[in-house]
C-alpha cells in the first residue's frame, strides 16, 4: 500500500494511489541504500555505491468477495535487519486488500513482524463508519474497533484515481491508511508534481513526478510516460528502483 511502515520495510502501491486500481501483473522494485566507504590507510578516495537492502512488490487482480467481483490489491516487502551482512533473512511485511470497483474497502489483512513477539496478523473489516480489527500475535487474539472522524471515506480515497485517460482530474488528494504496527489511523496525501528526465538503469527515461506523504514521511515517485513505476526516492540515502525497464516500441524496432 505504499506505506512506510517502519524505516526498514516499505510496502508498494504508489502507482495505484495515482492511477487507481486495474488488473496488473506483479511489479518488483529493489530497495537500495547509498553507502560510502571511507578512505583507506593509503589515502585512496572514498567509494560511494548503492547496496541492495531488499525489495517491495505489488499486484492487482480480480477476485470474488461476498459474491461480488472486486479488486484484490496485494503487496509484500522484505528488508535486511543488518546492512553489513551479505546474507540476512531480514524483516518482512505484506498486505492484502479487497476493494470494490467504487473504491469501498471490504477487508484488509496485514502480516508484519514485530520486534519482540514475532508475526502479527491484522484483519480489518471496513464498514462505512467503523473498522473492526482482529489481531493474532504471540499465540493470543484480541479485537478492537476504530471510529474514524467522518467515517471510512478517507480510507476509500487511497485508490481514488488522480489521472484518467492521461488527464489530471485531481491535483491533490488526502486519505487515511491503517498502520498495522500501532493499529492507528495514519494520514496520507498525494500531489501531482512536475516532469522528470533522467537515466534509469542507463536508459534515458522521461515521465511525471508525484509526491506521496504518509504520516509525515515523503516519497518522491517517478512514473514514466509509458505509465511504469520506475523509482521511488524515500530519503537522501534510500530509494526503490525497478530491476529492468520494459522494452518500448522504439527500443524493439532498434533490436530488429
Amino acid at each position: 500500500m505504499a506505506v512506510l511502515l517502519q524505516p526498514e520495510v516499505v510496502l508498494g502501491g504508489q502507482k495505484q494511489m495515482v492511477f487507481g486500481l486495474k488488473p496488473e501483473a506483479s511489479q518488483v522494485l529493489s530497495y537500495y541504500i547509498w553507502v560510502e566507504e571511507k578512505a583507506n590507510q593509503w589515502g585512496d578516495s572514498t567509494n560511494v555505491y548503492a547496496q541492495r537492502l531488499g525489495y517491495t512488490s505489488s499486484r492487482v487482480k480480480l477476485d470474488i468477495f461476498n459474491n461480488q467481483q472486486v479488486f484484490l490489491f496485494e503487496t509484500d516487502a522484505r528488508t535486511k535487519k543488518d546492512i553489513t551482512k551479505e546474507f540476512d533473512a531480514g524483516v518482512g511485511a505484506s498486505e492484502q486488500t479487497w476493494i470494490t470497483k467504487e473504491g469501498h474497502i471490504f477487508r484488509q489483512i496485514f502480516r508484519v513482524e514485530m520486534p519482540k513477539t514475532g508475526e502479527r496478523i491484522v484483519d480489518a473489516v471496513y464498514g462505512t463508519e467503523t473498522v473492526e480489527i482482529s489481531v493474532k500475535e504471540a499465540g493470543k487474539e484480541s479485537s478492537t474497533t476504530l471510529y474514524p472522524v467522518g467515517g471510512c471515506k478517507a480510507f476509500f480515497d487511497r485508490f481514488k484515481p488522480m489521472i484518467e485517460d492521461g488527464k489530471v482530474v485531481l491535483k491533490e488528494k488526502k486519505f487515511s491508511v491503517l498502520d498495522p504496527y500501532t493499529l492507528s489511523i495514519v494520514p496520507g496525501s498525494v500531489t501531482v508534481g512536475g516532469r522528470f528526465d533522467t537515466n534509469i538503469l542507463s536508459r534515458r527515461t522521461k515521465g511525471n513526478l508525484y509526491s506521496i506523504v504518509l504520516n509525515g514521511k515523503k516519497q518522491r515517485v517517478y512514473i514514466s510516460d509509458t505509465n511504469e513505476l520506475v523509482k521511488v526516492d524515500l530519503t537522501d540515502e534510500t530509494y526503490l528502483q525497478i530491476d529492468a525497464l520494459p522494452i518500448g516500441g522504439e527500443q524493439r524496432s532498434r533490436l530488429r
